[in-house]
């Protein structure tokens, strides 16, 4: 019988390249676990007994190898020539405890810290796949490979390719089926890794205790489409005047018979706001003042009054935990009577005080960490919406509304520095419900209905902790859902005792995601607060961390630092329509009643149905351009023979 014996090919790291899928099936079928392969007569593809070969995409619930970690796997378990026959198999992914596991790791729990899988996938051409993309949805932490080659690693130690031993503890990490649990993140990964033919994906799992209560690690890969290209060529060019008053905007896209190819074109007319500085406070997680500190909140809200005139106070988001245990009446009475100085006409010498809006918090809720549902709206809330609820706000002016029946999602609408704001207040709800997704869509609804507001989100738990600045699944969810308005620019949260930040960039538009909380710190927190101040003159926003108990700053990264932003537009963005490319790669809209003397900014996104890229933001001024001559479109005649001459 035909003996398949692996060929490796020139310029591939020893075990990578191996010629031929008939040579796999026999490494796969006869060779033992890290042993060398067996080359006797019947090494026949017709003997193997494994889970198979997969086209991609590999996805959830295929059957994988895997060995559990109770020592460490042979060199080279996670290249294709490894054998892999003596390792069990199963449908992944793969764990206990969180109810998401297809495999289940029932003696893990104090027996291992540890779970190595592999998976084999076939590439006919690996040179049709544009990109390739991995997504890992893990419970603690993971090092992945692709055809032996590092990929990832998440919570365990060492740079890449640093050896990981099976005894390895991870750092904690939440997968999406846990309590307050992570989205599984995309990666991307290395398209020149992949060979013609089989390949293997390979990914060890680790635990952060050996007693955790659970595991997961679920991964799948895919070939993707890459974004298109951004348009370029734009027309009228940059900083071009005398623009006519109804100018044809016109880009060029890279691929004009790629499928579903749309182009959205974006303006707004370019006007300078009001020069003078403005600040927004956002105070973090205030649950230990409220509960047994109260000198504290009361120190935080004064100092939100005195200096109030000086410094421009415009808007005050409270981040949520307003309080520390919801079922205790004595803690609202606390919060409230620190809140009562903020809104006080006479301390703060306006009508309505300083417009001002309370994130619901985990501990806000009863039983605490326990949002309502869409049926029972307020259900854990009842005292948050006694103390600070719709009939509190309800004839101010700056209070936009409500979700539903009570005040655990709302807005308020605010003008400062000659611009006119959005602040979104969204109540802590850590995994998705139909509840979280209502309110999401009535947030999208808000922002577009005022896309002429510059938008601010303030939620509790927008971010992970533990120094990360990974969004939380209910961040991952709020950014999704809200990204393609480009008026939202600002998301604030606490939560989690770490200060953090993150930028995110979707058609454009960058987002900030701000972490503050300070709660782990002595005296729940040292009064620190969040200072946000606009300067328009230059176009940033300044972000300082401040204790009006201590009279300090901290004066850290994180807790100090300078954000770019563009205040020099005056209005977001609008969508001015859509169009296709026809017959060649230019794109043109008309954009009718531009006014004389007036600048403009544009910019275009071009998208497939599936991802979008912006390209670069142009202005003009419009004018009047000169008509020719009609009596003498050359000129006027002279008598010399010449250009132009009849």
């Amino acid at each position: 019988m035909l003996r398949f014996r692996p060929r490796r090919l020139a310029g591939c790291p020893a075990g990578l390249c191996v010629l031929g899928v008939a040579a796999v099936l026999a490494v796969v079928s006869r060779g033992a676990a890290g042993q060398p392969l067996d080359e006797s007569p019947d090494s026949s593809p017709s003997a193997v007994s494994w889970p198979g070969v997969s086209p991609l995409p590999v996805v959830r619930g295929q059957l994988w190898r895997f060995l559990k970690g109770r020592s460490e796997p042979p060199p080279g378990w996670n290249t294709i020539a490894f054998g892999d026959s003596t390792w069990a198999s199963g449908p992944s992914g793969f764990g206990y405890g969180d109810g998401d596991d297809a495999t289940l790791l029932g003696d893990m729990q104090n027996g291992y810290l540890s779970v190595y899988t592999r998976k084999l996938f076939h590439v006919p051409d690996p040179a049709a796949v544009a990109a390739l993309e991995m997504t890992v949805d893990w419970d603690d932490g993971f090092v992945a490979f692709v055809n032996g080659q590092e990929v990832a690693r998440r919570n365990l130690g060492g740079g890449p390719g640093t050896f990981v031993p099976h005894t390895a503890i991870a750092t904690d990490h939440e997968a999406s089926a846990g309590v307050n649990g992570g989205i599984p993140e995309k990666i991307a990964v290395p398209r020149e890794l992949l060979l013609s033919g089989i390949n293997v994906i390979a990914v060890q799992g680790h635990n952060s205790r050996i007693d955790s209560t659970d595991l997961s690690l679920l991964v799948e890969l895919r070939s993707v489409v890459p974004p298109p290209a951004p348009p370029t060529n734009v027309a009228p060019s940059d900083r071009a005047i005398n623009v006519r008053w109804s100018p044809r905007l016109c880009v060029s896209v890279a691929e004009p018979a790629r499928a579903g190819l749309l182009v959205t074109f974006y303006g707004r007319e370019v006007t300078a706001p009001e020069s003078r500085d403005f600040t927004v406070i956002a105070l973090p997680d205030t649950q230990f003042y409220s509960a047994s500190l109260p000198e504290t909140y009361l120190a935080q809200t004064r100092w939100i009054v005195e200096n109030r005139a000086e410094r421009n106070i415009a808007f005050v988001t409270q981040l949520g935990d307003c309080v520390d245990e919801a079922q205790i009446e004595s803690q609202w009475i606390n919060a409230d009577s620190a809140w009562s100085l903020v809104e006080d006409p006479v301390t703060t010498g306006l009508t309505e005080g300083v417009p001002f809006g309370i994130a619901v918090g985990n501990h806000d809720q009863y039983p605490a960490g326990v949002p309502g549902t869409l049926a029972e709206q307020g259900a854990t809330t009842v005292a948050y919406n006694e103390w600070f609820g719709t009939p509190r706000f309800a004839d101010r002016e700056y209070y936009g509304g409500h979700f539903g029946t009570n005040n655990d999602n709302h807005f308020q609408l605010f003008r400062a520095g000659g611009m006119d704001f959005l602040v979104i207040h969204m109540e802590f709800m850590a995994t998705d419900t139909p509840l979280r997704r209502a309110v999401l869509d009535w947030a999208d609804d808000l922002l577009k209905l005022h896309r002429n507001r510059r938008a601010i989100i303030s939620s509790h738990y927008l971010m992970e902790g533990n120094g990360s600045n990974a969004f939380s699944n209910q961040g991952a969810a709020t950014y999704e859902a809200l990204k393609d308005n480009p008026n939202l620019f600002l998301m604030l949260c606490g939560h989690l005792d770490i200060a953090q930040h993150r930028l995110d960039v979707f058609e454009g538009n960058v987002v900030h995601t701000l972490r503050s909380d300070y709660q782990r710190q002595p005296n729940g927190g040292n009064g620190w607060l969040r200072i946000l101040t606009f300067r328009p003159d230059a176009d940033i926003l300044d972000v300082e961390t401040y204790s009006p108990t201590l009279g300090q700053h901290l004066d850290d990264p994180l807790n100090r630092f300078t954000l770019a932003y563009d205040m020099q537009g005056g209005q977001p963005f609008s969508a001015l329509g859509a169009a296709t490319p026809s017959g060649g790669d230019r794109v043109c809209l008309s954009w009718p009643g531009r006014r004389l003397g007036r600048t403009y900014e544009w910019y275009a996104v071009v998208s497939d149905g599936a991802a979008s890229t912006a390209g670069p933001r142009s202005t003009f001024t419009a004018g009047e351009r000169r008509r020719p001559n009609r009596l003498f479109p050359f000129g006027r005649s002279t008598g010399v023979s010449g250009v132009g001459a009849d």
